[in-house]
């Protein structure tokens, strides 16, 4: 079946998932742990995120929790719409239809900021971040400087792979690796495209 502009097309078949960056990111992390038998351990993976509400939102939350065991102790369920991405599969290739995300309020980055702070305060900080693509609408070029700095310190690995706010983004890791001694055992790693 070809792809015509203009034409109807009835699809042999649909699947749903999950899709952002982070989200596969976290799946990953989730299922390799389960898979070594911790699964004490994935549940520990933590996805900070924005998700819409609504009942597609629900449908990710879900996914997340029941399939993968993530934790949705970082997640902001904010206002606007969840974004859906289409995925058309061809035999020799796929074609992206991917929809606008929502502004996040800066009540909700707030709200994402605090939750942050209660689980560092708690805890401590993170073991590994991982700052993966792009940001919604509503979030400052320093956004992922700025979580990092709450969640990171010496001795966290930080995974980069985004090209947005990266000049606030390497300033702040220089900062936080700055105080690094031998015994640490943190650092960064920026994926190039």
């Amino acid at each position: 079946v070809t792809l015509e502009p203009g034409n109807v097309h009835r699809s042999q078949s649909v699947e749903t998932g999950v899709g952002g960056k982070g989200q596969d990111v976290g799946v990953a992390l989730s299922c390799l742990m389960k898979h070594d038998g911790n699964v004490a351990a994935s549940e520990k993976v933590l996805l900070a995120q924005f998700l819409g509400q609504g009942p597609e939102g629900d449908t990710v939350s879900d996914t997340l929790a029941s399939k993968f065991h993530l934790s949705d102790a970082l997640t902001v369920r904010n206002k606007a719409p969840l974004r859906t991405c289409t995925t058309i599969v061809a035999s020799d290739c796929a074609t992206e239809l991917v929809e606008t995300s929502g502004e996040v309020s800066g009540e909700e980055m707030e709200e994402l900021n605090a939750k942050i702070d209660e689980l560092t305060k708690e805890n401590g900080k993170a073991c590994g971040v991982c700052i993966m693509g792009s940001m919604p609408p509503g979030c400052k070029e320093d956004t992922y400087a700025d979580l990092t700095t709450r969640l990171a310190g010496v001795d966290t690995l930080v995974l980069i792979d985004s090209v947005i706010g990266l000049t606030p983004l390497l300033s702040a890791l220089k900062t936080i690796f700055n105080e690094k001694d031998e015994k640490s055992v943190g650092g960064a790693v920026l994926k190039l495209n």
